[in-house]
């Protein structure tokens, strides 16, 4: 025997206080009113109420005013998901959310950007193990391998190469959210990689004015020699110089340099004249063991062939190099901005300001191209040209 469809909500006319025409009237549904087999029909009965007649339906009994934006959203949400339910099935409307265990997500993330088991477990403060199971619990979910397991290290397939991005930008979105809602005054946490020779002879005397003007946001410093690696370090940008070669990266231009061979004034009295590029020969060259391209871009450009540019004494930064041959150590090769400072003050020399030589790599403030238009990144950036367009010393970018 067929069960009678239960009535629709019952709709009354009502007047509607200030209005001259009469309106429907609905009580919005409660939770009890969706118990059964046939709610979703008379939720359908509603939907149809606000589609044909969308003035005239007021989904608010005409007595009530206590928070009707709040039965509004939940009337709507109940109508909309009953019909889900009922044309697509609870089950693979629940489906389609379904996600992989939080924990074995942040597992992989962190062995990813790592790409070691060790590491991982080390900063999630977990046994190595316990991340071997997270990643393959994640994997087996998944039903795909996220990584080629070798005897002493682990490297990323080519679906776990695509996935890893996807789950770093998602933790980094998570870790900004947090950290704003938390902040009592919501400042924004910048993390900046720089040289330490340009943090020490160029950024620093500048910074205060960036945090004087811009208290919402708290620069963090990170220095390195090498280049960034945005896949494991936790910066949001980096001052770096070199080529832009990727499409995964974005890269402002900054400003333009050129190389020079300097000295002490002491030295130079000491051990000269040095009057052409060849009367290097036979003096000490110091080079900076991470930018050894630098010394062979002049000496290749000024065709000097009897210098050998590593033979001699061998430092990781340029403030070192510089600070070395204004101890009268030998000589190094300076660029803007590094030796503004030194040429100022006498310290140092330039051998051969008529021979200065282009650096083949460019200055640029680099970022993860996804974060281009982030409120803290923004300013930074702004403040940051508008500095190197003040000064003097800078080749403009082109």
């Amino acid at each position: 025997m067929q069960r009678p469809m239960p009535d629709a909500p019952a709709v009354t006319r009502a007047t509607c206080p200030g209005a001259n025409s009469p309106m429907i009237c609905c009580t919005a549904i409660s939770p009890e009113d969706t118990r059964g087999r046939y709610a979703h029909r008379r939720s359908e009965a509603v939907l149809r109420q606000m589609i044909l007649m969308p003035n005239q339906v007021n989904l608010f009994h005409h007595k009530s005013t206590q928070k009707p934006l709040i039965r509004l959203a939940s009337a709507i949400y109940t109508v909309v998901f009953l019909i889900l339910k009922s044309k697509f099935g609870m089950n693979n409307y629940q489906q389609k959310r379904r996600l992989p265990s939080l924990n074995a997500l942040r597992a992989f993330e962190v062995a990813a950007r790592h790409l070691s088991f060790k590491a991982a477990a080390e900063e999630l403060n977990v046994s190595q193990s316990a991340v071997s199971h997270q990643v393959k619990a994640l994997e087996d979910t998944l039903g795909i391998a996220l990584f080629s397991r070798k005897t002493r290290a682990v490297e990323l397939t080519r679906k776990g190469k695509l996935y890893y991005p996807i789950l770093r930008n998602a933790f980094d979105t998570l870790a900004e959210g947090t950290a704003m809602i938390l902040e009592e005054k919501s400042v924004a946490v910048l993390t900046v990689q720089v040289y330490s020779t340009f943090t020490i002879r160029w950024l620093l005397p500048r910074l205060a004015r960036f945090q004087d003007t811009h208290e919402s946001v708290q620069v963090r410093l990170h220095t390195a020699q090498k280049d960034v690696s945005f896949e494991q370090n936790d910066v949001d940008t980096a001052i770096m110089i070199g080529h832009a070669t990727t499409t995964v990266l974005h890269h402002d231009h900054l400003f333009d340099c050129q190389l020079s061979p300097v000295c002490s004034p002491a030295y130079l009295e000491k051990n000269g004249p040095i009057d052409a590029p060849d009367d290097l020969a036979g003096h000490p060259i110091l080079q900076v063991y991470p930018s050894a391209e630098d010394w062979q871009a002049w000496l290749e450009a000024n065709h000097v062939e009897q210098v050998n540019p590593d033979a001699g004494q061998q430092f990781e930064s340029y403030d070192v190099a510089l600070t070395s041959a204004a101890q009268g150590m030998g000589i190094a090769l300076g660029q803007q901005p590094y030796i503004a400072r030194e040429l100022e003050s006498g310290s140092l020399v330039e051998l051969f300001p008529d021979r200065r030589v282009d650096n083949p790599q460019r200055w640029y403030l680099v970022y993860r191209s996804e974060k281009r238009e982030q409120p803290k990144l923004a300013l930074f950036r702004e403040w940051l040209l508008a500095e190197i367009a003040a000064d003097e010393t800078l080749l403009p970018a082109a």
